[in-house]
């Protein structure tokens, strides 16, 4: 089993995570950072261990998949089964190699990505901008979107199916132009974003801080633009 996007466990484990919500250091509305500027917030410190309740799902799931006992899984990775227990009912924080080794002989295979840093533009109305693009599984990706008060607050309740094009991207402006940076994590794919980015109206600000993320995550674009 991969542990990524679309596995229906918890993505990628990030040994370098910071919070989605985290705001970094400000960027001005060309979607570069100002020298100067930085606005003094802090990114938690890289820890040797892993956020445990987010493991304990994730290993509860993977070893449940691979149809394993706990004693069974124990001999296969040489670690004691109350540790493994104990990691499970998230009582306990592995150690990252412990982590990757837990994982690995339950058949999972690990995938280290750079983690993903949120900015925040500076003109009349900032946007969340993050350092890279990332990819949701299909459930996610297409479920139906309510809008809560803070992105939707005139108008009788906003439902949009973001299997349907045309509410998938009315949702991406929505969300890009009023979200947070959770907001878009759990609504944007990168992917998705990608094939409707030249269809999206939203304000230039917004469009000149996010089009260098579009364009690392997509050289052609850039080229063509």
């Amino acid at each position: 089993m991969r542990i990524a996007a679309g596995a229906g466990i918890t993505p990628v484990i990030d040994k370098h995570a910071t919070p989605d919500a985290a705001r970094g250091e400000l960027i001005g509305t060309d979607g570069l950072a100002p020298s100067g500027s930085a606005t003094a917030l802090r990114f938690p410190k890289v820890s040797n261990t892993i956020q445990s309740m987010k493991f304990a799902k994730t290993l509860l799931e993977v070893r449940t998949a691979a149809e394993l006992t706990q004693a069974e899984l124990s001999a296969r990775s040489g670690i004691a089964r109350p540790n493994i227990a104990a990691f499970e009912a998230g009582r306990r924080d592995p150690r990252w190699d412990t982590a990757i080794r837990t994982l690995e002989a339950s058949g999972a295979t690990v995938e280290v990505t750079e983690p993903i840093r949120w900015l925040w533009t500076t003109g009349r109305r900032p946007y969340a901008v993050p350092s890279r693009l990332w990819r949701l599984s299909l459930r996610q990706a297409f479920h139906v979107l309510t809008p809560g008060l803070h992105l939707w607050w005139s108008g009788p309740v906003l439902q949009l199916d973001l299997a349907n094009r045309s509410d998938r991207v009315r949702a991406y402006e929505l969300v890009l132009r009023e979200g947070s940076p959770d907001d878009i994590r759990s609504t944007v794919d990168g992917a998705l974003l990608i094939d409707a980015w030249p269809e999206l109206v939203v304000p230039a600000d917004l469009r000149r801080a996010w089009q260098p993320v579009i364009d690392r995550a997509h050289p052609a674009l850039a080229a063509a633009s």
